[in-house]
């Protein structure tokens, strides 16, 4: 086996784990807005947040859009 391919294999089998640890982290959560807030916040990209909950991208970005507008919204009402 080539070096590559094992990288190739070897990466495959660590997005796996990545997937399974987020969804067990995520079992409590009930919305999706919770989970993608949950998994944002956690240092994951919009790509890997739409591939660990296997939603389309503009999906993710629709719900980043909207907990980023209740956090302004939220720093309004404060002022």
């Amino acid at each position: 086996m080539k070096e590559s391919q094992f990288e190739e294999i070897l990466l495959k089998k660590l997005d796996t784990i990545a997937k399974l640890l987020s969804l067990n982290v995520l079992k409590d959560e009930e919305t999706v807005e919770g989970k993608v807030n949950l998994l944002h916040s956690s240092g994951f990209k919009r790509k890997e947040i739409a591939n660990i909950l296997d939603k389309k991208l503009n999906n993710i970005d629709q719900v980043l859009h909207n907990l980023k507008k209740k956090q302004q919204d939220k720093q309004e009402e404060q002022k």
